[in-house]
């Protein structure tokens, strides 16, 4: 029995052992290899490639942004001629609408006849109206003096009539 329990309760195990001497660590540098891709026959760093893409990235938005802002300053510079050239023309428009008013006055028109032409403004008893029928004809309404050449036609056709005949 009593070897069963040494064999159950080894204290050996808890023995002070010889220390091992050890050889003192060595601090050393990271030497690291980079971590390099094949590509056919170059080997390539990928940090550099990193850093190449994030340039190449952020170059390209500066120079959008540098385009887009030419553009719109060249944009605004069109906007801006054509509201000149709109101003001129609405400037132009207002001018020819008051000449055209103006013309088309009839206090105008009568002034420029009178003034320019030398016409002269017709009276009412000048008026003829031409009353067209079915025939080629045309009657004059009379005036004073057509009635008096025409009753002294006919009062000296009646006077010829009475000594002929």
């Amino acid at each position: 029995m009593h070897s069963q329990a040494a064999l159950d309760y080894d204290l050996e195990v808890f023995a002070p052992r010889e220390e091992r001497r050890r050889e003192p660590l060595k601090v050393v540098k990271n030497k690291k290899k980079k971590k390099t891709k094949l590509f056919g026959r170059f080997a390539v760093d990928m940090k550099l490639v990193k850093v190449v893409a994030v340039v190449t990235f952020v170059l390209s938005l500066v120079v959008s942004v540098l385009v887009s802002q030419a553009t719109a300053t060249m944009l605004m510079g069109d906007i801006q001629v054509q509201k000149d050239a709109l101003t001129e023309l609405q400037s132009e428009y207002d001018y020819l609408n008051n000449e055209l008013a103006m013309k088309a006055n009839i206090t105008e028109i009568e002034e420029y006849a009178q003034n320019q032409l030398g016409l002269v403004k017709m009276e009412r008893g000048q008026v003829s109206y031409v009353a067209q029928s079915d025939k080629d004809t045309v009657t004059r309404s009379k005036t004073g003096f057509s009635r008096v050449t025409q009753w002294l036609g006919e009062t000296a056709s009646a006077i010829a009539e009475y000594f002929k005949g």
